[in-house]
């Protein structure tokens, strides 16, 4: 997602500075993104929720893009609740990854 990396091995193999996470539940029309260090952290993971919008513009990537525009761009754009992560994670509510 940033420009110099680290490499490790006899062929540089490039290791990423974070990593990131989009979640998509379809039957309630939600999206959870999060964008993490590649490093250990005792933090809880909605300190590292982040917007959909943010992973795209980050990554250059255009996740969700089969959705229809408008579904997409409400739902990229939407800051979610604090706390969501667990809300809908401990409450099994199935996501596409």
């Amino acid at each position: 997602m940033e420009d110099g990396f680290t490499t490790i091995g006899q062929n540089k193999v490039a290791v990423p500075q974070h990593y990131f996470k989009a979640l998509y539940f379809p039957k309630i029309s939600f999206m959870l993104g999060f964008i993490l260090p590649n490093e250990g952290s005792n933090q809880p993971l909605d300190a590292f929720q982040v917007t959909i919008d943010e992973i795209e513009q980050r990554s250059h990537l255009d996740l969700f893009a089969g959705l229809p525009d408008q579904i997409e761009n409400e739902l990229e754009s939407a800051v979610p609740p604090a706390h969501a992560p667990n809300l809908y994670l401990s409450k099994g509510v199935s996501a596409i990854f």
